[in-house]
């Protein structure tokens, strides 16, 4: 489900929000395979590159510019436009379109597949390709800064199909009960 959550004001300079359907886009520091994200939770490291916060869990992503650049801000004056450009830098992160994913998946189709906690790759059988957008191209697409996407999760819906879930296994624990209890009395029959 690629509804977009609602906006977490964080007031951190490199927490970034993605309003519209759209993606930022990660390459793995081991790999030129691209990644995509609309967590937009960054971090500057010690060499001045911007990378996502899973880099802390392990394998380190770097954000990519516009120009599927690894993005390094060291001397980034901490603003962000609505266009992703980082001020003082010349550069503009990479913001990427797959065109409406939701209605697509909405009809059975699969352009991203996960691959991690909050990436995605594009699912090589898919017939829809990645459009970096320019800044003539965002229109309905905007970057904040601050804030942070949180989860779309419906808690209550999600316990209610939960629930339906588990009645429904102790339903079919029950059925198998019953017919294990018919079968053996067949048995127990046939011996007499």
């Amino acid at each position: 489900d690629f509804t977009p959550g609602p906006l977490q004001v964080t007031s951190a300079p490199t927490d970034l929000m993605i309003d519209g359907n759209a993606f930022f886009a990660l390459r793995a520091e081991d790999s030129e395979e691209i990644f995509y994200t609309r967590s937009g939770s960054f971090l500057v490291d010690q060499e001045g590159y911007l990378i996502s916060v899973e880099s802390s869990l392990g394998r380190r992503y770097h954000v990519l510019d516009d120009q599927q650049q690894v993005m390094q801000v060291s001397d980034w004056d901490s603003v962000v436009d609505y266009q992703g450009n980082f001020r003082g830098t010349g550069q503009r992160i990479g913001v990427v379109s797959f065109g409406d994913v939701q209605q697509e998946v909405a009809a059975g189709g699969q352009t991203l597949i996960k691959v991690g906690l909050n990436r995605y790759t594009i699912n090589p059988y898919s017939e829809v390709a990645a459009q970096w957008l320019t800044p003539d191209a965002m229109a309905g697409v905007a970057i904040f800064q601050g804030g942070l996407e949180t989860s779309n999760v419906n808690v209550v819906r999600e316990m209610v199909t939960l629930i339906s879930a588990t009645r429904a296994y102790e339903a079919s624990q029950r059925v198998i009960q019953m017919t294990d209890q018919t079968l053996a009395m067949a048995n127990e029959v046939g011996k007499v």
